[in-house]
């Protein structure tokens, strides 16, 4: 059934899209761009180079002033170069955002409503403030992609649903979003959050709390609706200061926790997550400190961060949004605990004597290039190279996105 309504919402919005530009003229604008991911692979007591592609498309449709779409697509390749470059390679592909937006302007306010499929304004990530406010990014760099969306949340969950926004006279913005997911393996999960959201000169906010209610209509017979729990989440992005001052930044949140009964109401800290981050800046050059907890499936879709908690050091210049030509370049350092969470702190100094821990040292460039920006990184983890194979200790990424 739900499967049914999910292909006629789909169906319906393309039509929408397709309909519209006989209507109204239309302009449309969008970023593309591709990561290649090199790393030696031991096979057969030999090292062969193993490469990934991952890439992606990213795009707005102004209908008319009051009427938008956003649409992004990537896809993830396997080893592209495993036997030939010339065969066909497994990948997949995955619809990011695929969403409508209806404006109303209303006296001191603008209404936003809006029919999503996909990420969609998503805890954990400074994009609803970019849209609401068109500030710049103010996200830390560790969680950078150098691709679209997906690859940048600390909080990525994908669903089908509305959403409505009112952006107020003064900086501030509240939200309702009313959505069906399959984060619970078993069920589908009918999700409702609500959001608020504001900036001033020295303070940025984004907060955003919401319940899930998986439906576990199928597992019983004649039952029209059965919710068997309930599970919250939420999340806040902060930024106190501003990107040209010191300034602090924090985000924090609860993945998923689930209601539980009296009798066993104790807290699960390995379902919360955060990132502080203290920024400092002289003459150009800047220095982010950051502390993480995040969850295993953000960490998978990073650059700078390779496991669940660690410490992080940043040290970079960033002049190539006030400057047409030039080059960026930093140097991060992080230190990560393999394969503990924050309900494991305890376990700490046991992992610190046995080795249980990684040092990544990572130095990297940007640079605009023909109307898009240049990225390259290399990763070296110093434990990995002492420990096992020395192959697993390099990584090298290079991307490239253009805007048009």
């Amino acid at each position: 059934m739900f499967s049914r309504k999910f292909k006629n919402f789909f169906i319906s919005v393309l039509l929408y899209l397709s309909i519209f530009p006989l209507f109204s003229e239309t302009f449309f604008t969008g970023i593309a761009g591709g990561k290649l991911k090199m790393t030696p692979e031991k096979k057969d007591e030999t090292t062969k180079p193993a490469m990934t592609l991952q890439a992606f498309f990213s795009g707005q449709i102004n209908f008319s002033q009051n009427a938008w779409s956003h649409m992004e697509f990537s896809i993830d390749t396997k080893n592209i170069v495993s036997e030939t470059l010339f065969e066909s390679t497994d990948a997949l592909f995955q619809v990011d955002e695929l969403s409508v937006i209806f404006r109303q302007n209303i006296e001191t306010l603008s209404n936003y409503f809006s029919l999503f499929m996909g990420t969609y304004d998503p805890i954990g990530s400074d994009i609803f403030l970019q849209r609401q406010f068109g500030i710049s990014p103010i996200a830390s760099k560790i969680t950078e992609s150098w691709l679209g969306m997906a690859g940048s949340l600390l909080y990525p969950h994908f669903g089908v649903g509305v959403s409505d926004v009112l952006r107020f006279s003064s900086p501030y913005a509240a939200g309702l979003y009313i959505y069906v997911n399959h984060e619970d393996a078993d069920y589908f999960v009918f999700n409702t959050d609500a959001r608020f959201g504001g900036t001033k000169r020295f303070f940025t906010f984004d907060i955003a709390t919401g319940i899930g209610a998986p439906l576990a209509t199928k597992k019983y017979e004649d039952a029209v609706l059965a919710v068997e729990k309930i599970n919250w989440h939420a999340g806040t992005t902060m930024l106190i200061g501003n990107n040209y001052t010191p300034a602090l930044f924090a985000q924090a949140g609860v993945y998923n926790a689930i209601f539980r009964s009296t009798e066993e109401n104790e807290f699960n800290w390995n379902e919360l997550y955060f990132l502080i981050e203290p920024r400092f800046n002289y003459k150009g050059t800047k220095i982010h400190l950051t502390l993480f907890c995040l969850p295993q499936k953000t960490v998978d879709s990073l650059l700078f961060v390779n496991d669940k908690m660690g410490f992080n050091m940043n040290i970079f210049t960033d002049m190539m949004n006030t400057r047409n030509t030039g080059l960026d370049f930093g140097l991060n350092t992080a230190f990560t605990i393999k394969e503990l969470a924050l309900g494991d702190v305890k376990r700490i100094p046991e992992a610190l004597l046995s080795g249980q821990f990684n040092l990544h040292i990572t130095p990297y460039i940007s640079s605009n290039f023909m109307n898009g920006e240049l990225h390259s990184m290399l990763s070296f983890n110093f434990m990995e190279f002492f420990q096992t194979d020395w192959g697993k200790s390099l990584q090298l990424n290079v991307s490239y996105k253009t805007y048009f």
